[in-house]
């Protein structure tokens, strides 16, 4: 069987907190501090699966797990399953080659590293890719393969980030989705190439770097926000 990479890391990030007694607001707290605007209701769409496991995202995550669960959180224990980990569409490897690779070995998955059925959908895997074409058709392309290739998305898993970015834009989003003249899902799918996350969450994100600053500087900071966020929509 086969799961997804971020279904791993939400599944152990979950188990590491439970078996500390850590809550949600605590991690979320440690992930603020460290720069990562998340609320609780972040970290459980983590645990759920539901946030694209960027390495930034995955390293932060692993920092702050360590802080709050007064122990040292490693990659490999972000990763452990007895599953293949889907990678990407067309790569499934083990949770030791993985380990592996994370601990610093070569990348370079053969042999009984691979699922022996890579690229064949199990009926889990059919099930969220029929759900995954509708939420495409949805928003006006056939099917996943066009939504990825227009979104410049490579995985499910990153074509259903972008998805529940839109799903759930902030006004910020929205009046930048406006000025820009683009869908939703186009503007969610630059920032969440540019930094993980939406122009919104960058935002506040960068405002709590600078808690003294007036509102000429936040002003500034959303202008080169949105400077950036352009950039990369021009750049398609």
């Amino acid at each position: 069987m086969t799961t997804d990479l971020a279904d791993v890391i939400g599944v152990n990030a979950r188990r590491l907190r439970l078996e500390t007694g850590v809550t949600l607001e605590q991690l979320a707290r440690a992930l603020r501090d460290r720069g990562m605007p998340w609320s609780t209701g972040r970290v459980g769409d983590m645990e759920a699966g539901r946030v694209n496991p960027t390495m930034p995202t995955i390293l932060g995550l692993a920092d702050a797990l360590g802080e709050v669960t007064g122990g040292t959180v490693r990659l490999v224990d972000l990763v452990a399953t007895d599953d293949f980990v889907e990678l990407t569409g067309g790569l499934a490897v083990s949770s030791a080659a993985l380990a592996r690779a994370l601990e610093g070995g070569p990348v370079r998955f053969e042999g009984d590293d691979r699922a022996p059925w890579a690229g064949v959908e199990t009926a889990q895997q059919h099930e969220v890719h029929e759900t995954l074409t509708d939420r495409a058709r949805a928003n006006g392309w056939p099917g996943v393969a066009e939504a990825k290739a227009d979104l410049r998305v490579t995985t499910d898993a990153e074509l259903n980030a972008v998805f529940d970015a839109a799903d759930g834009a902030a006004l910020a989003d929205k009046r930048a989705a406006k000025a820009f003249d683009v869908e939703m899902v186009e503007l969610m799918a630059a920032a969440l190439r540019l930094w993980g996350h939406s122009l919104a969450d960058e935002r506040e994100r960068l405002a709590a770097l600078e808690p003294d600053a007036n509102n000429q500087r936040r002003g500034q900071i959303s202008r080169d926000l949105r400077a950036q966020l352009s950039a990369a929509l021009e750049s398609k």
